[in-house]
Protein backbone atom coordinates (compact mmCIF):
# COMPACT_ATOMS: atom_id res chain seq x y z
CA UNK A 1 0.00 0.00 0.00
CA UNK A 2 1.22 3.48 -0.85
CA UNK A 3 1.42 5.94 2.01
CA UNK A 4 1.78 9.72 2.06
CA UNK A 5 5.40 10.07 3.13
CA UNK A 6 7.34 13.32 3.15
CA UNK A 7 8.47 12.91 -0.45
CA UNK A 8 4.90 12.54 -1.68
CA UNK A 9 3.83 15.60 0.31
CA UNK A 10 6.47 17.58 -1.60
CA UNK A 11 4.87 16.43 -4.86
CA UNK A 12 1.50 17.68 -3.62
CA UNK A 13 3.05 21.07 -2.83
CA UNK A 14 4.58 21.29 -6.32
CA UNK A 15 1.18 20.45 -7.77
CA UNK A 16 -0.49 23.25 -5.79
CA UNK A 17 2.22 25.77 -6.65
CA UNK A 18 1.88 25.03 -10.35
CA UNK A 19 -1.92 25.24 -10.34
CA UNK A 20 -1.78 28.57 -8.53
CA UNK A 21 0.92 30.00 -10.78
CA UNK A 22 -0.09 32.72 -13.23
CA UNK A 23 2.69 31.70 -15.60
CA UNK A 24 1.22 29.10 -17.96
CA UNK A 25 4.62 28.15 -19.39
CA UNK A 26 5.86 27.23 -15.94
CA UNK A 27 2.81 25.02 -15.55
CA UNK A 28 3.62 23.11 -18.71
CA UNK A 29 7.31 22.76 -17.83
CA UNK A 30 6.37 21.39 -14.40
CA UNK A 31 4.53 18.40 -15.87
CA UNK A 32 7.19 15.85 -14.83
CA UNK A 33 7.04 17.08 -11.24
CA UNK A 34 3.30 16.69 -11.04
CA UNK A 35 3.09 13.02 -11.90
CA UNK A 36 4.14 10.86 -8.97
CA UNK A 37 2.72 7.35 -9.06
CA UNK A 38 0.00 7.91 -6.50
CA UNK A 39 -3.57 6.92 -5.91
CA UNK A 40 -6.30 8.61 -3.91
CA UNK A 41 -9.33 10.80 -4.36
CA UNK A 42 -7.45 14.02 -3.59
CA UNK A 43 -4.92 13.59 -6.38
CA UNK A 44 -7.68 12.51 -8.76
CA UNK A 45 -9.51 15.81 -8.20
CA UNK A 46 -6.32 17.82 -8.59
CA UNK A 47 -5.38 15.99 -11.77
CA UNK A 48 -8.76 16.81 -13.29
CA UNK A 49 -8.32 20.48 -12.40
CA UNK A 50 -4.93 20.47 -14.09
CA UNK A 51 -6.31 18.69 -17.16
CA UNK A 52 -8.99 21.39 -17.52
CA UNK A 53 -6.26 24.03 -17.65
CA UNK A 54 -4.05 22.03 -20.01
CA UNK A 55 -6.80 21.19 -22.50
CA UNK A 56 -7.54 24.68 -23.65
CA UNK A 57 -9.56 26.21 -20.86
CA UNK A 58 -6.58 28.54 -20.37
CA UNK A 59 -6.30 30.68 -23.57
CA UNK A 60 -2.54 31.14 -23.03
CA UNK A 61 -1.96 27.44 -23.71
CA UNK A 62 -3.48 27.02 -27.16
CA UNK A 63 -5.61 29.95 -28.09
CA UNK A 64 -8.61 28.58 -26.24
CA UNK A 65 -9.45 25.98 -28.91
CA UNK A 66 -10.75 22.79 -27.31
CA UNK A 67 -9.04 19.45 -27.81
CA UNK A 68 -11.20 17.10 -29.89
CA UNK A 69 -11.02 13.31 -30.09
CA UNK A 70 -12.59 11.08 -32.73
CA UNK A 71 -13.21 7.49 -31.66
CA UNK A 72 -13.94 4.47 -33.83
CA UNK A 73 -15.55 1.80 -31.58
CA UNK A 74 -15.84 -1.79 -32.77
CA UNK A 75 -19.59 -1.91 -32.06
CA UNK A 76 -22.57 0.38 -31.65
CA UNK A 77 -22.30 2.00 -28.21
CA UNK A 78 -25.80 0.79 -27.33
CA UNK A 79 -24.47 -2.79 -27.34
CA UNK A 80 -22.22 -1.92 -24.39
CA UNK A 81 -25.29 -0.68 -22.56
CA UNK A 82 -26.98 -4.04 -23.18
CA UNK A 83 -23.91 -5.77 -21.74
CA UNK A 84 -24.32 -3.77 -18.54
CA UNK A 85 -21.30 -1.53 -19.18
CA UNK A 86 -23.03 1.83 -19.62
CA UNK A 87 -21.41 3.14 -16.43
CA UNK A 88 -17.96 2.79 -18.06
CA UNK A 89 -18.54 4.54 -21.39
CA UNK A 90 -17.81 8.18 -20.63
CA UNK A 91 -14.57 7.65 -18.72
CA UNK A 92 -13.44 4.77 -20.94
CA UNK A 93 -13.50 6.89 -24.08
CA UNK A 94 -12.40 10.12 -22.41
CA UNK A 95 -10.32 9.38 -19.30
CA UNK A 96 -10.17 12.22 -16.78
CA UNK A 97 -12.13 14.34 -19.25
CA UNK A 98 -8.84 14.89 -21.08
CA UNK A 99 -10.60 15.93 -24.30
CA UNK A 100 -13.14 18.73 -24.39
CA UNK A 101 -15.16 17.13 -27.17
CA UNK A 102 -15.46 13.49 -28.26
CA UNK A 103 -17.01 12.29 -31.52
CA UNK A 104 -17.80 8.64 -32.26
CA UNK A 105 -17.82 7.47 -35.87
CA UNK A 106 -19.29 4.09 -36.69
CA UNK A 107 -21.12 3.29 -39.95
CA UNK A 108 -23.20 0.78 -37.96
CA UNK A 109 -24.85 3.51 -35.87
CA UNK A 110 -28.49 3.95 -37.03
CA UNK A 111 -28.84 7.60 -35.92
CA UNK A 112 -26.78 10.49 -34.57
CA UNK A 113 -27.18 11.46 -30.90
CA UNK A 114 -25.33 12.86 -27.87
CA UNK A 115 -24.88 10.77 -24.72
CA UNK A 116 -22.12 9.86 -22.21
CA UNK A 117 -20.29 13.03 -23.23
CA UNK A 118 -19.94 11.62 -26.76
CA UNK A 119 -21.29 13.00 -30.03
CA UNK A 120 -22.28 9.75 -31.75
CA UNK A 121 -22.28 10.51 -35.47
CA UNK A 122 -24.01 8.45 -38.12
CA UNK A 123 -21.79 8.66 -41.17
CA UNK A 124 -20.87 6.57 -44.17
CA UNK A 125 -17.21 5.55 -44.26
CA UNK A 126 -16.45 7.77 -47.26
CA UNK A 127 -17.73 10.86 -45.40
CA UNK A 128 -15.83 10.43 -42.13
CA UNK A 129 -12.62 12.12 -43.28
CA UNK A 130 -14.65 15.24 -44.13
CA UNK A 131 -16.07 15.29 -40.59
CA UNK A 132 -12.60 14.88 -39.09
CA UNK A 133 -11.27 17.75 -41.16
CA UNK A 134 -14.21 20.09 -40.53
CA UNK A 135 -14.29 19.39 -36.79
CA UNK A 136 -10.54 19.98 -36.50
CA UNK A 137 -10.03 16.68 -34.71
CA UNK A 138 -6.71 16.45 -32.84
CA UNK A 139 -6.44 12.66 -32.41
CA UNK A 140 -8.21 9.64 -33.89
CA UNK A 141 -8.58 6.61 -31.62
CA UNK A 142 -9.71 3.29 -33.10
CA UNK A 143 -10.41 -0.02 -31.41
CA UNK A 144 -9.66 -3.45 -32.89
CA UNK A 145 -11.12 -4.06 -36.34
CA UNK A 146 -12.31 -0.44 -36.51
CA UNK A 147 -8.66 0.39 -37.21
CA UNK A 148 -9.47 -0.39 -40.86
CA UNK A 149 -12.12 2.33 -41.01
CA UNK A 150 -9.84 4.84 -39.28
CA UNK A 151 -7.09 4.23 -41.82
CA UNK A 152 -9.53 4.64 -44.71
CA UNK A 153 -10.65 7.96 -43.20
CA UNK A 154 -7.13 9.23 -42.56
CA UNK A 155 -6.61 13.00 -42.58
CA UNK A 156 -3.15 14.49 -42.94
CA UNK A 157 -1.47 15.56 -39.68
CA UNK A 158 -4.14 13.89 -37.50
CA UNK A 159 -2.46 10.99 -35.67
CA UNK A 160 -4.26 7.64 -35.59
CA UNK A 161 -4.00 5.60 -32.40
CA UNK A 162 -5.31 2.04 -32.52
CA UNK A 163 -5.98 -0.19 -29.50
CA UNK A 164 -5.50 -3.93 -29.91
CA UNK A 165 -7.16 -6.10 -27.28
CA UNK A 166 -6.91 -9.56 -28.81
CA UNK A 167 -4.15 -11.80 -30.11
CA UNK A 168 -6.41 -13.14 -32.88
CA UNK A 169 -7.73 -11.35 -35.97
CA UNK A 170 -5.39 -8.37 -35.76
CA UNK A 171 -6.13 -6.18 -38.81
CA UNK A 172 -3.30 -5.67 -41.29
CA UNK A 173 -4.04 -1.95 -41.17
CA UNK A 174 -2.10 -1.78 -37.88
CA UNK A 175 1.00 -1.27 -40.04
CA UNK A 176 -0.46 2.01 -41.31
CA UNK A 177 -1.37 3.73 -38.04
CA UNK A 178 0.85 6.16 -36.14
CA UNK A 179 0.62 4.58 -32.69
CA UNK A 180 -0.63 1.30 -31.27
CA UNK A 181 -1.85 0.64 -27.76
CA UNK A 182 -1.33 -2.98 -26.71
CA UNK A 183 -3.01 -4.39 -23.61
CA UNK A 184 -0.54 -7.23 -22.93
CA UNK A 185 2.85 -8.69 -23.78
CA UNK A 186 1.03 -11.41 -25.73
CA UNK A 187 -0.51 -8.74 -27.98
CA UNK A 188 2.87 -6.96 -28.25
CA UNK A 189 4.40 -10.15 -29.61
CA UNK A 190 1.66 -10.56 -32.22
CA UNK A 191 2.04 -6.95 -33.36
CA UNK A 192 5.79 -7.32 -33.77
CA UNK A 193 5.31 -10.53 -35.80
CA UNK A 194 3.13 -8.43 -38.12
CA UNK A 195 6.13 -6.17 -38.69
CA UNK A 196 4.88 -3.25 -36.61
CA UNK A 197 7.90 -1.18 -35.49
CA UNK A 198 8.25 -1.54 -31.69
CA UNK A 199 8.67 2.23 -31.28
CA UNK A 200 5.05 2.69 -32.39
CA UNK A 201 3.68 0.46 -29.63
CA UNK A 202 2.57 1.76 -26.24
CA UNK A 203 2.30 -1.03 -23.66
CA UNK A 204 -0.96 -0.57 -21.82
CA UNK A 205 -3.63 -2.52 -19.94
CA UNK A 206 -7.36 -2.65 -19.34
CA UNK A 207 -8.98 -1.12 -16.29
CA UNK A 208 -11.63 -1.90 -13.69
CA UNK A 209 -13.39 0.20 -11.08
CA UNK A 210 -12.33 -1.21 -7.72
CA UNK A 211 -15.31 0.48 -6.10
CA UNK A 212 -17.63 -1.73 -8.16
CA UNK A 213 -15.55 -4.90 -8.32
CA UNK A 214 -14.98 -5.79 -4.70
CA UNK A 215 -15.73 -8.67 -2.33
CA UNK A 216 -19.20 -8.54 -0.85
CA UNK A 217 -20.83 -10.36 2.05
CA UNK A 218 -24.20 -11.86 1.20
CA UNK A 219 -27.13 -11.55 3.54
CA UNK A 220 -29.01 -14.67 4.59
CA UNK A 221 -31.88 -13.50 2.39
CA UNK A 222 -29.61 -13.14 -0.66
CA UNK A 223 -28.18 -16.62 -0.14
CA UNK A 224 -31.62 -18.13 0.21
CA UNK A 225 -32.92 -16.33 -2.86
CA UNK A 226 -30.01 -17.60 -4.96
CA UNK A 227 -30.37 -21.19 -3.73
CA UNK A 228 -34.09 -21.21 -4.48
CA UNK A 229 -33.57 -19.84 -7.97
CA UNK A 230 -30.57 -22.05 -8.77
CA UNK A 231 -30.76 -25.30 -6.77
CA UNK A 232 -27.69 -27.46 -7.08
CA UNK A 233 -24.83 -29.25 -5.39
CA UNK A 234 -22.38 -28.32 -2.67
CA UNK A 235 -19.90 -26.51 -4.96
CA UNK A 236 -20.64 -23.92 -7.64
CA UNK A 237 -18.44 -23.12 -10.65
CA UNK A 238 -18.75 -19.73 -12.39
CA UNK A 239 -17.81 -19.42 -16.08
CA UNK A 240 -18.03 -15.94 -17.64
CA UNK A 241 -17.39 -15.64 -21.36
CA UNK A 242 -19.04 -15.79 -24.74
CA UNK A 243 -20.29 -19.19 -25.86
CA UNK A 244 -17.50 -19.67 -28.35
CA UNK A 245 -14.62 -22.10 -28.74
CA UNK A 246 -12.18 -19.46 -27.46
CA UNK A 247 -13.64 -19.43 -23.94
CA UNK A 248 -13.23 -23.18 -23.36
CA UNK A 249 -16.79 -23.79 -22.20
CA UNK A 250 -17.06 -27.20 -23.87
CA UNK A 251 -13.92 -28.43 -22.12
CA UNK A 252 -15.31 -27.21 -18.81
CA UNK A 253 -18.59 -29.05 -19.41
CA UNK A 254 -16.64 -32.28 -19.96
CA UNK A 255 -15.04 -31.84 -16.52
CA UNK A 256 -18.41 -31.78 -14.76
CA UNK A 257 -19.16 -35.55 -14.80
CA UNK A 258 -15.62 -36.18 -13.54
CA UNK A 259 -16.20 -33.81 -10.60
CA UNK A 260 -19.42 -35.57 -9.66
CA UNK A 261 -22.87 -34.60 -8.39
CA UNK A 262 -21.62 -32.11 -5.78
CA UNK A 263 -20.71 -29.62 -8.53
CA UNK A 264 -22.99 -27.18 -10.39
CA UNK A 265 -21.88 -25.03 -13.33
CA UNK A 266 -23.09 -21.51 -14.22
CA UNK A 267 -22.17 -20.40 -17.74
CA UNK A 268 -22.76 -16.68 -18.30
CA UNK A 269 -22.26 -15.18 -21.74
CA UNK A 270 -23.95 -14.60 -25.07
CA UNK A 271 -23.96 -17.01 -27.98
CA UNK A 272 -25.60 -20.13 -29.33
CA UNK A 273 -26.61 -22.35 -26.41
CA UNK A 274 -27.69 -25.36 -28.50
CA UNK A 275 -24.26 -27.12 -28.66
CA UNK A 276 -23.81 -26.67 -24.90
CA UNK A 277 -27.27 -28.05 -24.11
CA UNK A 278 -26.63 -31.00 -26.41
CA UNK A 279 -23.26 -31.81 -24.82
CA UNK A 280 -24.60 -31.42 -21.29
CA UNK A 281 -27.43 -33.82 -22.09
CA UNK A 282 -25.07 -36.38 -23.64
CA UNK A 283 -22.87 -36.20 -20.53
CA UNK A 284 -25.86 -36.58 -18.22
CA UNK A 285 -25.21 -33.28 -16.43
CA UNK A 286 -27.95 -31.07 -17.90
CA UNK A 287 -29.60 -30.76 -14.45
CA UNK A 288 -26.39 -29.28 -13.06
CA UNK A 289 -25.75 -26.66 -15.76
CA UNK A 290 -27.30 -23.19 -15.93
CA UNK A 291 -26.89 -21.34 -19.22
CA UNK A 292 -27.35 -17.59 -18.78
CA UNK A 293 -27.07 -15.20 -21.71
CA UNK A 294 -26.07 -12.07 -19.82
CA UNK A 295 -25.91 -10.27 -16.49
CA UNK A 296 -25.19 -6.66 -15.62
CA UNK A 297 -21.46 -6.11 -15.41
CA UNK A 298 -22.02 -4.52 -12.00
CA UNK A 299 -23.57 -7.79 -10.76
CA UNK A 300 -20.30 -9.74 -11.10
CA UNK A 301 -19.46 -9.33 -7.36
CA UNK A 302 -22.83 -10.89 -6.46
CA UNK A 303 -22.14 -13.91 -8.69
CA UNK A 304 -18.60 -14.33 -7.37
CA UNK A 305 -19.95 -14.26 -3.80
CA UNK A 306 -22.49 -16.96 -4.64
CA UNK A 307 -20.00 -19.34 -6.27
CA UNK A 308 -16.85 -21.17 -5.17
CA UNK A 309 -14.51 -20.90 -8.15
CA UNK A 310 -14.32 -18.78 -11.27
CA UNK A 311 -13.22 -20.94 -14.21
CA UNK A 312 -12.94 -19.73 -17.80
CA UNK A 313 -10.27 -21.97 -19.41
CA UNK A 314 -9.66 -19.82 -22.48
CA UNK A 315 -7.78 -21.18 -25.48
CA UNK A 316 -6.41 -17.70 -26.17
CA UNK A 317 -6.86 -14.17 -24.85
CA UNK A 318 -5.70 -10.68 -25.71
CA UNK A 319 -6.10 -9.59 -22.11
CA UNK A 320 -9.02 -11.14 -20.21
CA UNK A 321 -10.73 -8.41 -18.22
CA UNK A 322 -13.10 -10.96 -16.62
CA UNK A 323 -10.16 -12.42 -14.70
CA UNK A 324 -9.16 -9.03 -13.27
CA UNK A 325 -12.77 -8.35 -12.26
CA UNK A 326 -12.89 -11.74 -10.54
CA UNK A 327 -9.58 -11.16 -8.73
CA UNK A 328 -10.84 -7.80 -7.46
CA UNK A 329 -13.86 -9.62 -6.00
CA UNK A 330 -11.51 -12.12 -4.27
CA UNK A 331 -12.60 -15.04 -6.42
CA UNK A 332 -10.62 -18.27 -6.57
CA UNK A 333 -9.71 -18.13 -10.26
CA UNK A 334 -8.93 -21.33 -12.19
CA UNK A 335 -7.77 -20.77 -15.76
CA UNK A 336 -5.38 -21.67 -18.55
CA UNK A 337 -1.63 -21.30 -18.17
CA UNK A 338 -1.26 -19.10 -21.23
CA UNK A 339 -0.20 -15.53 -21.93
CA UNK A 340 -1.51 -13.04 -21.01
CA UNK A 341 -3.39 -14.77 -18.16
CA UNK A 342 -0.11 -15.91 -16.63
CA UNK A 343 1.13 -12.32 -16.80
CA UNK A 344 -1.10 -11.41 -13.85
CA UNK A 345 -1.97 -14.76 -12.23
CA UNK A 346 0.71 -16.77 -10.44
CA UNK A 347 -0.20 -20.41 -9.88
CA UNK A 348 -0.80 -21.16 -6.22
CA UNK A 349 -0.49 -17.52 -5.18
CA UNK A 350 -3.48 -15.61 -6.55
CA UNK A 351 -5.07 -18.32 -8.69
CA UNK A 352 -4.71 -21.79 -10.17
CA UNK A 353 -3.28 -22.22 -13.67
CA UNK A 354 -3.80 -25.40 -15.69
CA UNK A 355 -1.16 -26.47 -18.20
CA UNK A 356 -3.29 -29.08 -19.99
CA UNK A 357 -6.37 -26.85 -20.02
CA UNK A 358 -8.16 -28.69 -22.84
CA UNK A 359 -8.01 -31.91 -20.81
CA UNK A 360 -11.21 -32.40 -18.80
CA UNK A 361 -9.46 -34.48 -16.13
CA UNK A 362 -6.80 -31.80 -15.57
CA UNK A 363 -9.49 -29.11 -15.33
CA UNK A 364 -11.53 -31.19 -12.88
CA UNK A 365 -8.46 -31.73 -10.69
CA UNK A 366 -7.69 -28.00 -10.57
CA UNK A 367 -11.31 -27.10 -9.80
CA UNK A 368 -11.44 -29.68 -7.02
CA UNK A 369 -8.31 -28.19 -5.45
CA UNK A 370 -9.83 -24.75 -5.74
CA UNK A 371 -13.00 -25.79 -3.94
CA UNK A 372 -11.74 -28.19 -1.28
CA UNK A 373 -8.19 -27.14 -0.32
CA UNK A 374 -9.02 -24.51 2.29
CA UNK A 375 -5.43 -23.44 2.89
CA UNK A 376 -4.94 -22.85 -0.84
CA UNK A 377 -8.25 -20.99 -1.04
CA UNK A 378 -7.24 -18.71 1.83
CA UNK A 379 -3.90 -17.92 0.16
CA UNK A 380 -5.48 -17.15 -3.20
CA UNK A 381 -8.25 -14.99 -1.77
CA UNK A 382 -5.83 -13.01 0.39
CA UNK A 383 -3.68 -12.16 -2.66
CA UNK A 384 -6.40 -11.78 -5.27
CA UNK A 385 -7.56 -8.21 -4.74
CA UNK A 386 -4.04 -6.86 -4.26
CA UNK A 387 -3.05 -8.32 -7.63
CA UNK A 388 -5.95 -6.48 -9.28
CA UNK A 389 -4.87 -3.07 -7.95
CA UNK A 390 -2.46 -2.25 -10.85
CA UNK A 391 -5.51 -2.38 -13.13
CA UNK A 392 -7.54 0.13 -11.13
CA UNK A 393 -9.43 2.68 -13.16
CA UNK A 394 -7.71 5.52 -11.35
CA UNK A 395 -4.21 4.38 -12.29
CA UNK A 396 -5.01 3.38 -15.86
CA UNK A 397 -6.97 6.57 -16.61
CA UNK A 398 -3.94 8.65 -15.64
CA UNK A 399 -1.67 6.36 -17.64
CA UNK A 400 -3.84 6.81 -20.75
CA UNK A 401 -3.85 10.59 -20.47
CA UNK A 402 -0.04 10.45 -20.40
CA UNK A 403 -0.12 8.59 -23.72
CA UNK A 404 -2.42 11.21 -25.25
CA UNK A 405 -0.21 13.96 -23.89
CA UNK A 406 2.90 12.44 -25.47
CA UNK A 407 1.13 12.02 -28.82
CA UNK A 408 -0.09 15.62 -28.82
CA UNK A 409 3.35 16.90 -27.84
CA UNK A 410 4.89 14.99 -30.74
CA UNK A 411 2.27 16.46 -33.06
CA UNK A 412 3.08 20.00 -31.93
CA UNK A 413 6.81 19.44 -32.35
CA UNK A 414 6.59 18.13 -35.94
Amino acid sequence: KLELDENIKKHYQVFDDVLNSSNTKSKIKAIPLMEPDLSGEELFVREKEWMAMYNGKDPAVKGGRPYRLAIFPTDQLQLYVEKGREHTLQDYYNPLGFFDEVYAFNPKEPVSYFKWGINVTKSATNNISTHIRNLKIDVVRAYGAACNTAVLARVKDVPIVCSIHDTANIPLSVRKVDHLISVSQAVNYQLITKKVPPNRIFSFTNRIDLKIFRPITLTAEQKSEFEQKYPGGKYRILHIGRKTQQKGGMNLLKALPILGPDYTLFMIGGGNEAPYKSLAKSLGVEQRVYLIQSILNTDVPYWVANTDVHCTPSLWEGFGIVFIEALACEAVVVSSNIAPINEFIVDGKNGILVNDFTNATALASAIKRGTTDQELRNTIKSNARVSASPFSKFRVDRWETEIYRMILNRKRNL
